[in-house]
């Protein structure tokens, strides 16, 4: 499901749909991951649906990043981002436990007004005492690598609650403009959204949802809870295997297409008479960086996202893991090569303004 990002709700709302009864098809829980890039309106459109959510009688709550971390710190401490990930998380699991144990005292009931006969008698069933009300769980953070959103499916999983994914679609200039303009506490370091954007593993969910239906499709999403895991594969070491492989190509493929567009844009700043020489030794440096890309990525994994909660991300917790390492390892290694290419063009233009051929 996907929202303009950062879209208020309309002034004249539809009636919220009638809060979801527990049943066998639908779980006493939801986990909703919101993905997006810092500034992408995540924490706008949570609200929206938190508010419209609690107005169908469902206990909505908004686990955030941000109250995690606390204020943003202006050289972004990796170590602090991790442990307050891990807060989350268990956050969520915690409030999926409390949740089960309300459930387990609180069977479900008929519906009021409702009465059963037994056969042969003439005393209706006495009432039982009302259920507590289903609980959604909307967790603000990027979400930008399908490891990350594993690790909610997995606690979902275990809590016996449904997961889903809301995907706040945002460009990277909208985004960047939006997160200058917040206080400084809050402000995440312009580098750091421009690293989330090239490392998104974006959801691909249906387009055109307006913020206002959110809500509603979060309820049509919100089916039984996430399946035990399947029985052990005896092919899915060479499956796992093979993922990892093509995760490595595919990471592979966008360095080499992202390095030459640096390539080009580093040439596009050079007189024609300095261009024929310089690519030359750009492609070079290019070359080595993919080796030595390939190098750091022997060992990568990934995982793959989902875009409603019937298809989940794949559960491969060491190649997830190896996923988040070496996307940073491969984002390292291509902004050093844009800095060089820079800095080669750089020098290419002055040597042709002084009329020096390279290597001579």
């Amino acid at each position: 499901m996907s929202a303009p990002a950062g879209a208020a709700p309309p002034a004249q709302a539809a009636p919220p749909p009638r809060a979801p009864g527990r049943t066998p098809s639908r779980a006493p829980a939801l986990v909703a991951a919101l993905v997006g890039l810092p500034g992408a309106g995540k924490t706008s459109a949570a609200r929206a649906i938190a508010g419209q959510a609690s107005a169908a009688g469902v206990a909505a709550c908004v686990l955030s990043l941000d109250e995690a971390l606390g204020p943003v710190d202006p050289s972004f401490d990796p170590a602090a981002w991790q442990a307050a990930r891990r807060t989350l998380v268990a956050g969520v699991a915690a409030r999926l436990a409390e949740a089960a144990r309300e459930q387990a005292v609180s069977p479900p009931s008929a519906e009021p007004g409702e009465c059963s006969l037994q056969p042969g008698s003439q005393t209706t069933q006495p009432p039982q005492p009302p259920q507590p009300p289903p609980q959604l769980l909307l967790v603000d953070d990027t979400h930008h690598l399908a490891a990350m959103r594993q690790e909610l499916y997995r606690a979902a999983r275990a809590g016996g609650a449904a997961y889903a994914q809301v995907w706040c679609d945002c460009p990277l200039d909208v985004a960047l403009r939006r997160n200058a303009a917040r206080p400084q506490s809050r402000r995440v370091p312009g580098e750091v959204v421009a690293r989330t954007a090239r490392q998104m593993d974006a959801p691909r969910p249906p387009r055109g949802a307006a913020e206002q239906q959110l809500w509603h499709r979060l309820l049509a999403a919100w089916g039984p809870p996430v399946p035990p895991p399947t029985a052990p594969d005896p092919d899915s070491d060479r499956r796992r295997h093979d993922d990892r492989a093509a995760t490595a190509a595919s990471a592979l493929h966008l360095l080499d297409v992202a390095s030459r567009r640096a390539v080009a844009a580093a040439l596009s700043e050079l007189p024609q008479a300095a261009r024929p020489a310089a690519a030359a030794a750009l492609d070079e440096r290019r070359k080595a960086l993919l080796r030595a890309a390939r190098a750091a990525h022997a060992g990568g994994g990934g995982g793959s996202g989902s875009a409603t909660g019937e298809n989940p991300p794949r559960d491969n917790s060491a190649a997830a893991a190896a996923a988040v390492a070496s996307a940073a390892s491969l984002d390292a290694l291509l902004a050093g090569f844009v800095d060089s290419a820079a800095a080669a063009a750089r020098q290419a233009a002055a040597l042709a303004a002084a009329g020096v051929t390279p290597g001579s």
